[in-house]
């Protein structure tokens, strides 16, 4: 079941997870978090099947996902721990 959101504080369902959306859409860690996490389970699939390079584009996906999610969060602090001055 999909739903987009229509209005701030709406969820996004993809399958069996959701993402808080904000005005502007879903956060871009929350969207990096469910696709590393979907391409992680992706690859263990593709593995599974003997699609090796397949599972290995898969895991590189996943590997990038989490690098812009950490990226997202440690942006984020940055810009709180600015407006506290």
């Amino acid at each position: 079941m999909t739903q987009s959101a229509s209005s701030p504080g709406d969820l996004i369902f993809r399958g069996n997870k959701s993402m808080a959306a904000d005005r502007d859409g879903p956060n871009i860690q929350n969207v990096a978090d469910y696709i590393g996490d979907l391409s992680s389970e992706l690859a263990q699939m593709a593995e599974q099947a003997d699609c090796k390079p397949l599972a290995r584009l898969l895991d590189l996906a996943a590997q990038e996902a989490r690098r812009v999610g950490q990226s997202s969060a440690s942006e984020s602090v940055g810009e709180h721990e600015g407006s506290l001055h």
